[in-house]
């Protein structure tokens, strides 16, 4: 049974501590310390590109009334913090769970009953961003619809605007020998690339991590992302994205730093298949014609591996560098990576050596520190439990599933649908039950990834000829290999729209007259798809 995480007792107890200090082992504290448990189970709401200040709630021993947790936005370490604060506040009249854009105290002065002043616009901020769950909602929700409700906050376009126009004061208040350091936090928006280039490697990030999930989820899509978090400074990931306005110019400015990154050999990409080999990989013999001799040649050449490798461990700075193995589990792992599984830990890095096979007389090969790994897989392709033990030991794991919240106009909220003259229909709910009927004939590594749907030119204005693309070109070629030649729970799924049931006449269908018992009763057959009225086939999908 699914229940609410606080209860109006959760407040009463905020407004009974207020200010008060604990003593050790009292029963007071114990209260409280129950609170502070609930608090922790919300876990980590925030999207990739923000991560906690502190990692875990705050309540400092003492009961202030609330108990908090910092989100910085887009991953901002420094001093001068501006962030999120979420809680649940004990003042009658913010009397439930408050989120709001906090301001970086270190840099107003404190007055006389140690409260901070802010500026005339922090302090606007601080007022516009607050949004509150009155006590009656409060007491209803569970953990996950509050991580959800802080999840929305953070993607809220008038939100990220305020975060922007917040962030464009701190040049001023930056300690001295930041700006030292960072020269182009005086007005310009390029980070200077000294700085860039000396970005150290973040110890709170996975070394080794592979994104798997469904076809159509954002795999691809997010490595960039992924990369991006490892091989760029803070400060830069700050200012690219805050200088953008809309999600588009985000999406361009980071595609376009990435590609600037992969051109300086920052970042390599290889895609794994059933042919690839060791050879390919680390190094090994490949056949070269001389031309000038008219010689055929078999010099040991180094992979892809080895050649970004050397480029990590060579570089003066200790730069970080990043490897993508697109469709990592559609090779033998254990045959392409060999010896070498072993020394892509995190414990083993730049200490455990090896003696490759085909260069006997070179140095012992390590994998350095600075290199980062990143894969995706395709579940649909072969399951994470058929990965190879050794891999799944050596890397972390995230799961990226179909999100039909992600189907919907990011300044409105409204949820996109296409409309002929006589219905609506909402992408979202269509996903949902393609999806949910998905889990309960094959699984739930097998279903439709929301990228399907998101490829529109205008999603307030979707054809037609756009609706029938994405079903016959995308996902009826899906399900047709899910279902292998099972065209009867194609149309469980899709409805008779789509699929056509139909009866064949056997009488003298076969040759001399003769008949055949195993005959099925029913035949199903694809609508082509000049002859589909869309609009008909989504009712009968969605059951209308």
């Amino acid at each position: 049974m699914i229940t609410s995480l606080f209860t109006q007792s959760d407040f009463d107890l905020l407004v009974k501590y207020r200010g008060k200090h604990f003593k050790g082992g009292s029963d007071d504290s114990k209260e409280y310390h129950d609170l502070y448990e609930r608090f922790k189970k919300i876990g980590d709401p925030v999207p990739a590109n923000c991560y906690w200040k502190n990692k875990n709630w705050q309540n400092s021993g003492i009961a202030f009334g609330y108990i908090w947790a910092r989100i910085t936005p887009y991953g901002y370490n420094e001093d001068f913090v501006h962030c999120l604060n979420f809680s649940i506040e004990s003042k009658k009249e913010l009397r439930g769970l408050y989120i709001r854009i906090d301001t970086d105290y270190s840099k107003y002065k404190k007055t006389y009953n140690n409260e901070f002043k802010r500026t005339e616009k922090a302090e606007k901020i601080w007022n516009d961003s607050l949004r509150i769950i009155s006590l009656d909602r409060a007491v209803t929700m569970t953990a996950d619809e509050i991580r959800e409700w802080i999840n929305n906050y953070i993607n809220d376009e008038s939100i990220k605007q305020m975060f922007n126009d917040y962030i464009q004061e701190y040049p001023n208040s930056i300690p001295k020998q930041q700006q030292e350091d960072d020269e182009t936090l005086n007005g310009s928006s390029v980070v200077n690339e000294s700085q860039v280039e000396k970005t150290a490697i973040k110890d709170y990030l996975p070394l080794n991590l592979i994104l798997y999930g469904p076809p159509g989820t954002g795999k691809t899509y997010h490595v960039v992302d992924r990369a991006l978090d490892r091989l760029l400074t803070e400060m830069e990931l700050t200012v690219l994205k805050a200088n953008c306005k809309t999600e588009q110019e985000r999406r361009e400015a980071i595609e376009k730093r990435f590609d600037e990154l992969k051109g300086k050999g920052r970042i390599e990409f290889t895609t794994f298949h059933q042919s690839m080999s060791y050879e390919d990989f680390i190094e090994g013999i490949k056949p070269e014609y001389d031309d000038k001799e008219k010689t055929l040649k078999y010099p040991v050449k180094p992979g892809i591996f080895k050649m970004i490798c050397a480029n990590a461990e060579g570089d003066v700075d200790k730069k970080p560098y990043v490897l993508i193995i697109d469709e990592i589990n559609r090779g033998n792992v254990a045959n392409i990576f060999g010896e070498l599984i072993t020394l892509i830990e995190k414990n083993k890095r730049g200490k455990l050596s090896v003696k490759l096979p085909y260069s006997p007389n070179e140095k012992d090969f390590t994998v350095p520190k600075n290199l980062y790994i990143i894969g995706t897989m395709n579940t649909a392709d072969r399951s994470v439990e058929a990965l190879d033990t050794a891999l799944r030991r050596r890397f972390s794991f995230e799961e990226m599933m179909p999100n039909s919240e992600l189907l919907k106009d990011a300044g409105t909220g409204e949820y996109w649908h296409f409309t002929d003259k006589r219905d609506t229909f909402s992408l979202k709910d269509i996903l949902d039950t393609i999806n949910s009927r998905i889990e309960v004939l094959k699984d739930r590594d097998h279903l439709i990834g929301h990228s399907y749907f998101m490829e529109f030119k205008d999603t307030n204005n979707i054809t037609p000829e756009e609706m029938k693309d994405v079903f016959f070109d995308k996902i009826i070629p899906l399900l047709q290999e899910y279902f292998y030649g099972d065209y009867e729970k194609i149309q469980l799924v899709l409805g008779s729209g789509f699929i056509e049931e139909k009866t064949v006449e056997v009488k003298n269908l076969f040759a001399g007259g003769k008949t055949y018992d195993g005959f099925p009763e029913k035949l199903y057959d694809i609508i082509s798809k000049d002859k589909c009225d869309i609009a008909k086939a989504l009712q009968l999908l969605m059951n209308v």
